[in-house]
């Protein structure tokens, strides 16, 4: 009678599947040979049937044994002990555990049978009795063939396992691998069978439409289609259990949906989404805020057959932001003049492209009218150019009017809107006018890189800091025709103005290991006191900060000077400075005014000339000691795979720092003589400089600042 071992067996992902044959489209399957289990009862029995060695070399001799014979049963695939080829990563792994167990051996007593009467009923009755053998020790292998997958869900199919018994060390090897014979042929029938995980898996992804356009609800969102083929060039499905492919949705601006999955998997911040019968993994992206252009990246990524088969390729999707600007003809005008205003509604590309968008009604404000007109009063329709046209006649009680248009696509949160302003300018002061400025910092990062072997590190920012500052202005009269320079900031008799600041940061980092070391305490005594655990310990934090100020411009707060841009001629200017310090020393006074006259006249420039470049230097002086209100909010998660344990932890808080600070600007332009004295000064700028970032600057990019504006001046005309 056989008695057995207890034996305990982990089965992965439960399935059991009888093929055959193999092809040679991919390349060499690799196999891990694993010894999992040799105890000290087998060590003692090996040590006195075979000759005494060290447990060290019982499982190299051992180890060698299977692999030779697994060799010689399908020479087409690549064989290695897992024990010395740690670094190597197998396709398929043959784990195999060696027990004791007792077999049936010489007969000691032959079956038999005795007839006799019994005394009770006198009946003729025969007894039997069994055959005994002599017990003898033998070795009993089990042993299991599992698809070696980082999938997720798990696809590490069992594929077949297989019992043996033999009283000699060879003989039960032996028996294993006729029991798997051939092996080739059982992965190849597998894979013909059951094509998910993908051998060799390569993605091919498609798209919907070219771009997203915010303006309405089916227009947001982007199916993105992902199939997976096997280096065989088949396209890879499997009922009830199929290839995954992992699609990235943790995104500022987007809303992951799966196609008909009611509850998806997550990992790796990515959603995992099936492939089904028509071949397809379907991924919806639904912009859920934001009018911002943007070309968002995105990570999509499947998994096949052996450890490092889990790969990765960036998708790109295209959103058409919005984008409202109002235009006067004139930005400043007097009491019954005319301002025709423009104002444009366009879709814009991430490239700076723009398409009008007509047909669709906007919300116009007018702020600050009291006598004046603006027509027409309603039904602002965009025309096939995107625009609509206004016309301002400014009243004697009107001083400024800002002008706002916005638009809300329909069931999305955010707005967008232009604006822009008349003046209507005073006769009090001899130069009337205003200027506004615009300094905006955004800084954008998308990182992902492999920070080591094991470790993925992901980097996201989306900042935007901006200060905006309008201002009208009266002042003093000047001639610029006649001065090098007018110091204007002595001269503004009147300013009122605002500045408008917000701030928005938005910072995300991740950290994913492949693998992690852990502690085994259920190690044995031949296994190491460390495990590797994959997929590893991971790590996300995601902080915000928002706030906004405001600050009233007054004539105090502003440093004004504007200057002639011309350039002179140095040589010939050191030349007459030579020659006035001659004529001077020679008493010769008449010479002296001449020169003196001549660089008066390089340093004016040509008088007869009625348009002369100008430099006009702005700048906005502010208290700094005073703080404004900042939100900030933080998440952070964390898994570590060791102790099973996830960390989360979150929260706000508010601090006061100063979001409005001093800033200045420098325009080029002209001054315009007109006639009866009736002058013009316009300068502007509009630039874009790098500075770095606040954020991972050794590995984002730098941050952009754009500074725009412009100063309109005109004098009182007589």
């Amino acid at each position: 009678m056989r008695k057995h071992i207890a034996l305990f067996i982990v089965l992965l992902c439960f399935q059991f599947i009888y093929t055959y044959g193999q092809e040679s489209d991919c390349n060499k399957t690799k196999v891990g040979v694993y010894f999992i289990e040799l105890g000290d009862l087998v060590i003692n029995h090996l040590n006195t049937k075979y000759g005494e060695q060290s447990t060290q070399a019982w499982l190299d001799d051992i180890d060698a044994r299977v692999i030779e014979v697994l060799q010689v049963n399908s020479p087409e695939i690549d064989f290695f002990s897992a024990r010395n080829g740690k670094t190597s990563d197998p396709d398929y792994t043959f784990r195999y555990t060696l027990h004791l167990t007792a077999i049936d051996g010489e007969i000691l007593v032959h079956a038999d049978s005795v007839v006799y009467i019994q005394d009770f009923t006198g009946y003729e009755m025969t007894e039997y009795t069994d055959t005994e053998y002599e017990q003898e020790t033998a070795f009993w292998m089990s042993s299991s063939l599992v698809v070696n997958s980082p999938c997720v869900p798990c696809l590490q199919w069992l594929i077949d396992i297989n019992l043996s018994s033999d009283l000699e060390l060879q003989g039960v090897i032996q028996k294993q691998s006729q029991k798997f014979w051939r092996l080739t042929n059982i992965i190849e029938a597998h894979e013909n069978k059951r094509l998910a995980p993908a051998r060799e898996p390569e993605m091919e992804i498609s798209y919907d439409k070219p771009f997203i356009s915010l303006l309405d609800e089916k227009s947001r969102e982007m199916k993105v289609t992902v199939k997976v083929k096997n280096c065989k060039g088949q396209y890879v499905f499997y009922k009830g259990h199929s290839q995954p492919v992992y699609f990235e949705d943790e995104l500022d601006r987007f809303k992951l949906e799966s196609y008909k999955c009611l509850d998806p998997t997550h990992y790796k911040g990515h959603m995992v989404i099936i492939i089904n019968k028509n071949l397809n993994a379907n991924g919806i992206y639904k912009v859920i805020k934001g009018i911002e252009p943007l070309e968002q990246k995105i990570s999509i990524g499947t998994c096949g057959i052996s450890s490092q088969s889990e790969i990765y390729t960036e998708g790109k999707i295209i959103v058409k932001g919005l984008e409202i600007k109002v235009v006067p003809d004139k930005y400043q005008i007097y009491t019954d003049e005319i301002a025709n205003i423009v104002v444009r509604f366009n879709e814009v590309n991430p490239n700076g492209n723009k398409e009008p968008i007509s047909g669709r009604i906007l919300d116009i404000n007018i702020k600050g009218l009291v006598d004046g007109s603006i027509s027409p009063k309603g039904n602002y329709n965009t025309n096939e150019k995107g625009e609509v046209h206004l016309r301002y006649k400014a009243g004697k009680k009107d001083k400024k009017i800002i002008i706002t248009a916005s638009y809300q696509p329909v069931n999305y949160p955010d707005v967008v809107s232009g604006s822009s302003y008349v003046n209507v300018m005073s006769n009090e002061y001899a130069w009337n006018g205003s200027f506004n400025i615009d300094v905006t910092k955004r800084f954008q990062c998308n990182v992902q890189e492999q920070a080591s072997e094991i470790r993925h590190e992901e980097i996201r920012a989306n900042d935007e800091n901006t200060q905006r500052v309008n201002v009208t202005i009266g002042m003093n009269d000047f001639d610029l025709a006649v001065n090098p320079s007018i110091p204007g900031t002595r001269l503004i008799s009147e300013a009122s103005g605002e500045m408008h600041c917000m701030m928005n940061e938005d910072h995300f980092t991740a950290t994913r290991a492949k693998k992690t070391e852990c502690y085994n305490e259920s190690g044995g005594e031949w296994e190491f006191s460390h495990i590797w655990v994959s997929p590893g310990n991971w790590s996300t934090k995601h902080e915000t900060s928002s706030g906004q100020a405001s600050r009233t411009i007054k004539k105090e707060n502003i440093n004004l000077l504007i200057v002639k841009d011309i350039e002179l001629n140095k040589e010939a200017m050191q030349n007459l400075q030579k020659q006035m310090m001659e004529a001077a020393q020679s008493g010769d006074m008449a010479a002296v005014q001449t020169l003196k006259g001549q660089m008066v006249g390089m340093v004016q420039g040509d008088q007869n000339n009625n348009v002369i470049p100008i430099r006009i230097r702005i700048e906005i002086l502010l208290d700094i000691t005073k703080k404004d209100l900042i939100t900030k909010t933080f998440e952070r998660k964390s898994y570590n795979v060791c102790l099973k344990k996830n960390e989360e932890d979150s929260g706000s808080n508010t601090i006061e720092i100063p979001i409005a600070i001093p800033m200045g600007v420098e325009m080029k332009g002209t001054f315009t003589r007109g006639k009866d004295g009736s002058d013009i000064i316009n300068a502007s700028v509009d630039m874009t400089e790098n500075t770095r970032g606040n954020f991972y600057s050794g590995k984002c990019p730098d941050a952009t600042v754009k500074i725009s504006g412009q100063i309109n001046l005109e004098r009182k005309r007589k």
